[in-house]
């Protein structure tokens, strides 16, 4: 407290008020305070709105003026004094809708964060959908997806559904099944192409051939889940009969992976070859070349 704040309030306390009046009146044009000002509401002041002036000017000085903002507090009251008295008489409803929709509109900065938290989660659905996408993929290539999840992806994926019975009997006991099954793929031999086989379908792969003709047909899977590939392997003659006694057998690789079968032709027409997919027998990417050795 300066000595000039001390000295109004020893005169207030000797009850001189004039006295104590004056030197407010100079401390507030000369050296004004938040004490000045709380003073000066107190004992100069003759009008609450004189009052209220006084203590808004000592908040400036001190915000967070005790004295200062009890008096405030205790003179406005909760309703703020410079808000017409109009704008606490309304009732609800009174304010058109138009113009609360306008108070409430979001501005661009809120548009654009929406949109973005918009994106974004589009974005992270997408890349979970394709990851998992891949991921099958990934697996069905090597061999590894099972016949029931196979199953399931070809009824939504529009493909036939897989054979795994035959007349009750399980794919995997039927030798005759190579030859029964009606094939899912038809397509042209070449000297190479590459396909995926899953298990319970069959790929058929045609050329036109000539008696006396000999030609080398090789099949290798890439697969992990391939151990028993010359089993579901067969050349199919024009007449429909399984004509792969007129063949040698051989292999590239050592196991089960791969089959070569040199052949000479014995009749002339469309011959196939059958490439059955059988669960741990003959499944995933594979490679097929036919080629005829004479010409």
């Amino acid at each position: 407290m300066t000595d000039k704040i001390a000295a109004v309030r020893a005169a207030l306390a000797a009850g001189d008020t004039p006295t104590a009046q004056k030197m407010l009146r100079w401390l507030l044009k000369h050296e004004a305070s938040a004490e000045a000002c709380v003073l000066a509401a107190q004992h100069l002041a003759t009008t609450p709105d004189e009052q209220i002036s006084l203590l808004r000017q000592a908040l400036t000085h001190d915000a967070f003026h005790t004295a200062a903002n009890r008096l405030l507090l205790k003179l406005e009251g909760s309703t703020p004094r410079n808000l017409a008295p109009n704008e606490w008489a309304r009732h609800t409803g009174e304010v058109p809708l138009p113009e609360i929709q306008r108070q409430r509109r979001p501005d661009r900065f809120q548009r654009h964060a929406a949109r973005q938290r918009f994106w974004s989660r589009l974005g992270c659905v997408a890349g979970i959908i394709f990851m998992l996408s891949f991921s099958v993929a990934m697996i069905r290539a090597i061999g590894l997806l099972p016949g029931v999840i196979n199953g399931s992806l070809a009824l939504w994926t529009g493909r036939p559904a897989p054979v795994l019975a035959i007349a009750g009997t399980p794919l995997a006991q039927r030798p005759d099944a190579i030859t029964t099954l009606q094939p899912s793929l038809v397509e042209v031999a070449t000297s190479q192409d590459m396909e995926i086989l899953d298990a319970g379908y069959l790929h058929q792969h045609t050329f036109d051939g000539y008696a006396g003709q000999e030609y080398a047909i090789y099949v290798q899977f890439l697969s992990v889940n391939a151990a028993d590939v010359p089993r579901n392997v067969a050349l199919i003659a024009p007449d429909g009969r399984e004509a792969t006694r007129l063949c040698n057998r051989g292999r590239i690789l050592q196991g089960g992976s791969n089959l070569t079968l040199t052949c000479l032709l014995d009749r002339s027409g469309t011959w196939r070859v059958n490439v059955l997919g059988r669960e741990g027998e003959s499944v995933g990417t594979y490679f097929i070349g036919v080629e005829r050795l004479d010409a």
